[in-house]
């Protein structure tokens, strides 16, 4: 043509229609009408790269970038309404993009290092990150849209971690153990550690290592009594029972090898025993 491009039509045998178009530009177009009815355009552009277009008969259209650093990008959009885009690194990543029509982002990259990791940002506004690492274990760590930051790790030894770190300030660790226990940890913004675990046998023991240097345990037995042992910082351990027939059990075992009971019954009496180290009562 006069403005210095060159068409060339091919009717070829199978039924098809290739269109080539050298552009004054330097670029190349080729536009195929295939018999199934899709059409394909191929764009040599002058930087290098090659840029594939097909609309196939699905309504979907796909296009598919090899850029001149030697990576490939495929983009669709397919007829839900979702945009999909893939990319293929040099460094041997893969990674996909899906904008889906909820609203959600998927992100889906497959790392050198043998790591796939996979970012949904939902349209609740949370986002996940999960990586298959190559050492087996699964992480998962959502941002929900209460300002909390989740972590959940399937280990390799069979559990699964979950750390929160809440608005509060506080942190949370649940492992759910490969014997069946579930054990919490939380960090408490006063300086404490609570650990929590329910054992598989239906009891629930609670350990808290206090500021002041003490150490409380807390078990909710599967019989209805409550445990509270402490460790206080004088070298005493103190055990308080709370019976399921409304008695209250201190027991107290002194540095100086003494035991101490106290009772306080449900009738409004006090009863104190002690066995000392001598044998007597």
């Amino acid at each position: 043509e006069l403005r210095g491009h060159r068409i060339k039509e091919r009717v070829e045998s199978c039924g098809d229609t290739v269109k080539e178009r050298e552009e004054s530009c330097g670029d190349t177009v080729k536009e195929r009408e295939e018999s199934g009815g899709d059409t394909v355009k191929e764009h040599e552009e002058s930087c290098g790269d090659t840029v594939k277009e097909h609309e196939e008969s699905g309504v979907v259209a796909v296009k598919e970038r090899e850029g001149s650093s030697g990576g490939t990008v495929k983009e669709r959009e397919e007829s839900s309404g979702g945009t999909v885009k893939e990319r293929e690194e040099t460094g041997w990543a893969a990674a996909k993009v899906r904008e889906e029509s909820s609203g959600g982002t998927v992100k889906e990259r497959e790392e050198s290092g043998g790591d796939a990791v996979n970012e949904h940002e939902e349209s609740g506004g949370d986002a996940e990150e999960e990586r298959e690492e190559s050492g087996w274990t699964i992480e998962k760590e959502r941002e929900e849209s209460g300002g909390d930051t989740v972590k959940e790790r399937e280990e390799c030894s069979g559990d699964a971690v979950r750390e929160r770190e809440e608005s509060g300030g506080d942190a949370v660790k649940e492992r759910e153990e490969s014997g069946g226990d579930t054990v919490k940890e939380r960090e408490e913004s006063g300086g404490d550690t609570v650990k929590e675990r329910e054992e598989s046998g239906g009891d629930t023991v609670k350990e808290r290592e206090e500021s002041g240097g003490d150490a409380v345990k807390e078990r909710e037995e599967s019989g209805g009594d409550t445990v509270k042992e402490s460790e206080e910082s004088g070298g005493d351990t103190v055990k308080e029972l709370k019976e399921s027939g409304g008695d209250t059990v201190k027991e107290r075992e002194k540095s100086g090898g003494d035991s101490g009971k106290e009772r306080e019954k449900s009738g409004g009496d006090t009863v104190k025993e002690r066995e000392e180290s001598g044998g007597d009562t």
